[in-house]
């Protein structure tokens, strides 16, 4: 799960969203942004027992795999790039 669309769903910004049913569609993509995700992962030996898949049958995405890969991604945004970009900020 990303922070973005949880972001999003929590507190919505409708000031840009002036379009018939924009509002809508905001949250349906947020939503499914989320949940499409889980629902692939719950679905998986669905597909792998398929013969027309092309995903290789040894290869597995797991709870461990989805957790250490969200684990690099929330040490590289909050650690790296905002020691590195946090620098830049304040020398203006």
């Amino acid at each position: 799960m990303t922070h973005g669309p949880a972001t999003a769903l929590a507190i919505p910004t409708y000031e840009d969203l002036v379009l018939p049913l924009e509002r809508h569609v905001y949250w349906a993509q947020h939503l499914l942004i989320l949940l499409i995700p889980f629902y692939l992962m719950l679905t998986e030996s669905d597909r792998r027992e398929d013969p027309s898949c092309r995903m290789p049958r040894d290869q597995v995405i797991s709870w461990p795999h989805v957790a250490a890969t969200f684990s690099f991604w929330l040490f590289w945004h909050f650690i790296v790039m905002q020691v590195q970009f946090g620098k830049e900020i304040q020398a203006y």
